[in-house]
C-alpha cells in the first residue's frame, strides 16, 4: 500500500513540522501514530521494526525520518536518541480476537527431566510480555515526558500481567493513563482534519505522563444524537459503575447525553460506513460466499438447519430464529 506524505498532504492535511518537540517510533508500521504527532508538532526522529517490510513502509511515507531494522526485545535502549516522547505498541496477535484466542494452546510443553507423563505447561503471552517490558526499558534509560501506546482490550482483561506492568510505570514516576475507545467514534465528519474511522474497532489508548506534566484529558466525547435533545457530545456510561473501567463499546459502556432535561438518556454515536472507503469496482469475493481454508473451499453455510417439526429449527424455539418467519 503506498500512502506517502504528499499524497496525505494533498488530502487536506497539513505537512511535517521540522521544528518542534520530538518522538521515538518503536514497532512502527505504515505511520498513523507518527502522522497523528506530525499533525500535532512534533518531529520524528526514528522510527524501529524487526520487519523490513514495516520498516521500508514507514520510511517510504516519511523520508526524512531515521530507520532501524532490529530486533527490539535484544535492542539497547541506549542507542535511541533522545526525544520529548515515544510511541510503541506492544504485540497484540497474542491478545487479539481476530487470532482465535488460541495463545494458551499455540507452544509445546516440555517434559520435565524425561519423565513420562509430566511436563512443564506451555509458556503464554511471551512475546505480549516482552515487547510491553520493551516500553519500560526505553522509559528508563530516556525518561520520557510521555509514552504512548495502543492494544485491542484484551490486552488488559486477558494479560495475567497487565496490573504489574502499570504498577511498574508508577514506580518509573509516571501517570498511567489508560482509555477505552473504538475507532468508529474517534474523530468527526465530512468537515473534520480527523476523520472517523468507518470500521469498528474497539481499542485500548495509553498514556503514560511523567509526574509534574499535565496529563491530557483522554475521555471520549464523540459526536452523538440523543432521541430527545439531537446532536449531542456524548459522555461515557460504564455499565457497571464500581468495575474496572476497561471494556468495549455495547458490551462494558455506552454513551449518554450529557443533558439533564432527558435525564441522560442513551445517545447513539454518529459513524460513518465502511462503503464510503470501498471501491466496489475492484474484483472481491462476498463474504456469504464462503472462505478458502489451508487445503479445499469450505462454505460458511452448506445445508439449510434441519426442521424439528415445531416450525423451529430447535425444539427450544429463540425469540430471534429466523424460523418464526
Amino acid at each position: 500500500m503506498e500512502l506517502t506524505i504528499s499524497a496525505l498532504s494533498a488530502s487536506g492535511l497539513p505537512p511535517i513540522s521540522t521544528g518542534g518537540p520530538t518522538s521515538t517510533h518503536i514497532f512502527c508500521g505504515l505511520g498513523g501514530d507518527t502522522l497523528g504527532l506530525a499533525e500535532a508538532g512534533f518531529v520524528p526522529t526514528l522510527a524501529l521494526n524487526h520487519s523490513p517490510t514495516a520498516v521500508a513502509s514507514h520510511q517510504l511515507n516519511f523520508p526524512h525520518c531515521s530507520h532501524d531494522c532490529a530486533d527490539i526485545n535484544n535492542y539497547d535502549m541506549r542507542h535511541l536518541p533522545r526525544t520529548n516522547v515515544l510511541f510503541g505498541s506492544p504485540i497484540c496477535k497474542e491478545s487479539s480476537p481476530a487470532g482465535g484466542n488460541a495463545m494458551e494452546t499455540a507452544q509445546m510443553e516440555l517434559p520435565q527431566d524425561g519423565a513420562t507423563g509430566t511436563y512443564t505447561p506451555a509458556a503464554t503471552w511471551e512475546r505480549t510480555r516482552a515487547t510491553a517490558y520493551d516500553l519500560l526499558r526505553a522509559a528508563e534509560v530516556h525518561r520520557y515526558d510521555a509514552i504512548m501506546w495502543e492494544n485491542v482490550v484484551r490486552f488488559a482483561t486477558a494479560w495475567p500481567l497487565y496490573d504489574w506492568w502499570l504498577k511498574a510505570w508508577e514506580v518509573l514516576g509516571y501517570v498511567p493513563q489508560v482509555a477505552s475507545v473504538n475507532a468508529a467514534h474517534l474523530g468527526g465528519g465530512l468537515e473534520s482534519s480527523n476523520r472517523r474511522a468507518p470500521q469498528d474497532r474497539n481499542r485500548l489508548i495509553g498514556v503514560m505522563v511523567r509526574k509534574g506534566i499535565a496529563p491530557p484529558d483522554l475521555r471520549p466525547r464523540p459526536e452523538c444524537v440523543c432521541p430527545e435533545c439531537g446532536p449531542v457530545l456524548g459522555v461515557q456510561h460504564w455499565r457497571n459503575p464500581r468495575g474496572r473501567k476497561v471494556g468495549a463499546f455495547g458490551a462494558q459502556y455506552d454513551f449518554v447525553c450529557p443533558n439533564r432535561s432527558c435525564r441522560h438518556r442513551r445517545a447513539a454515536p454518529v459513524t460513518d460506513p465502511a462503503l464510503d472507503v470501498l471501491d466496489l469496482s475492484l474484483p472481491q469475493q462476498r463474504i456469504g460466499d464462503g472462505k478458502p481454508n489451508r487445503r479445499k473451499f469450505t462454505s460458511y453455510a452448506t445445508t439449510p438447519p434441519r426442521s424439528t417439526g415445531t416450525g423451529c429449527c430447535s425444539s427450544s424455539p429463540r425469540r430471534d430464529c429466523l424460523c418464526r418467519t
